[in-house]
């Protein structure tokens, strides 16, 4: 009887929990996350909304964004001069509508 009433305790308060929670349902964070590299001190991965929408092609905005970046991520001249491009990836994001 006691691990019935605890089983169906446990199933409620988790099939509730969602419903009560205050970021159940909240927006995802789309805040710019540097992820730094401890070993050399420089970024090692960057996500987020890192910049606004653009009809630029896509080499240009990231270039763009490692200019107005270049105290945080303490490098001097041109991005297109520091930086190489090693790899270009096609990625398709999924979108979610509640009908």
């Amino acid at each position: 009887m006691n691990k019935k009433v605890l089983a169906l305790g446990l199933t409620a308060g988790l099939m509730i929990s969602p419903a009560i929670s205050s970021t159940a349902f909240a927006a995802p964070d789309l805040a710019e996350k540097v992820k730094w590299s401890e070993k050399a001190g420089t970024p090692e991965f960057i996500s987020g909304k890192l910049t606004a929408p653009s009809n630029y092609n896509a080499e240009t905005i990231v270039y763009n964004y490692l200019n107005s970046k270049k105290k945080e991520f303490k490098f001097t001249g041109d991005a297109r001069s520091s930086f190489v491009l090693k790899e270009k990836k096609n990625l398709t994001l999924a979108t979610f509508q509640h009908s």
